[in-house]
């Protein structure tokens, strides 16, 4: 610590469980549309912060083509490097302030944007991201997403970490009418 890494800077932060509960409700209210992405080599899309050198010895089956004793100067991060995690969740900040949409101030994985679309939610743990809104909106924002990192498009939610979700969506938007007409009234 302080040499090769930053005890403050090697850990990023996930949704809180209350976040996903209160996000998974309103996508049950409100009858919207959830995606995942699950993003591509996101370990090795960080850079290190100005000034931080990191080296490493050469990998294993590499030692034939370098002199004995060199020791190789890391460009990114890699997967295994303590600031890997950290260091894409700031990429991905800058990915999504550059695509118009805000951080929560009470959830950091929290992010969100008002559009003529409507309101959608992304929120991220680790290198997943749940995308949650208007059908149009949500789009918009996975294309804005895929056209920044190789994404996999994992589809609808099914499951969070562990848990199966399942919606039966003729029965959602039959109450989700109700709710919002007493809502309304």
């Amino acid at each position: 610590d302080g040499v090769h890494y930053n005890s403050n800077s090697k850990a990023a932060p996930v949704v809180q469980l209350t976040t996903i509960m209160m996000v998974l409700v309103l996508i049950l209210m409100l009858t919207w549309y959830v995606i995942i992405l699950d993003v591509h080599g996101a370990f090795l899309l960080g850079n290190f912060e100005d000034g931080v050198q990191i080296f490493m010895y050469v990998p294993q089956g590499f030692e034939e083509f370098y002199d004995n004793g060199v020791v190789l100067l890391l460009k990114k991060t890699l997967y295994g490097t303590i600031q890997a995690a950290k260091r894409f969740w700031m990429k991905l900040l800058s990915v999504l302030k550059n695509i118009q949409f805000t951080r929560s101030k009470a959830e950091p994985c929290l992010y969100y944007k008002w559009s003529d679309l409507g309101l959608v939610f992304i929120l991220s743990w680790v290198d997943d991201l749940m995308i949650a809104g208007n059908k149009e909106a949500v789009l918009e924002a996975k294309k804005a997403l895929m056209q920044q990192f190789e994404c996999e498009d994992v589809g609808e939610l099914k499951g969070y970490v562990g848990c199966k979700v399942e919606r039966d969506k003729s029965f959602c938007s039959t109450n989700a009418t109700s709710f919002v007409a007493e809502f309304a009234g």
